[in-house]
């Protein structure tokens, strides 16, 4: 079975427990590939039974192809094993988001945005969730947050993320799974301090 963004029925929800779901973004950052900035990718996903196995993620205009499977125990970009960032204080954490069409997801981001924005170095939005997870597995970024997200957004880049020794929860800590719409996703060293200002009143 397969579920793509041009293809997914309104309600996909009995595909949680599908065997062997193909879960494809032939275009992630299609506002960034129309205006031709370089912050777009593909991405491809094996979930068994809600399970991620396999993601694979290809940043054309970089080059660079990251993939990593359940099997395994590293992610790798090039072929090159690669790590979450080392990152230890928050004054130094570069934090990606960014934004969905409805109002009330965007109005989460920004609740987030306004609780940890003055204790971080800096704060992106960059057009695509694939590509700035990939990030945040290789080190670049140190975190990730969002709300409105679909599972060819962050499936195969999920799978990425764990592997190279990151953790992604919910925004309120709690499990995360690839059909989840809010995730927060960081290098794990810090995802505890983050979520605790996330969650502050």
């Amino acid at each position: 079975q397969f579920l793509t963004e041009e293809t997914a029925p309104e309600d996909y929800s009995s595909l949680r427990s599908a065997d062997n779901l193909w879960v494809i973004d032939p275009l992630d950052g299609t506002i960034n590939f129309s205006r031709k900035h370089p912050n777009f990718a593909i991405s491809v996903a094996l979930v068994n039974k809600g399970v991620l196995q396999l993601g694979v993620v290809h940043v054309p205009l970089t080059g660079d192809t990251y993939w990593a499977q359940a099997d395994k125990e590293q992610a790798f970009v090039n072929g090159t094993p690669m790590q979450v960032s080392a990152t230890e204080d928050m004054r130094e954490v570069v934090l990606a988001c960014d934004w969905a069409w409805g109002l009330e997801k965007r109005l989460n981001v920004v609740r987030w945005l306004g609780n940890i924005s003055t204790h971080v170095r800096q704060i992106k939005s960059m057009g695509s969730a694939v590509s700035d997870l990939a990030s945040l597995a290789n080190g670049r970024i140190d975190g990730y947050i969002h709300s409105g997200l679909k599972p060819w957004d962050v499936a195969a880049s999920a799978l990425l993320i764990e592997k190279a020794g990151g953790k992604i929860t919910t925004p309120a800590g709690g499990e995360w799974n690839v059909f989840n719409a809010d995730m927060l996703a960081t290098n794990g060293i810090l995802h505890e301090p983050i979520l605790k200002l996330v969650n502050e009143k």
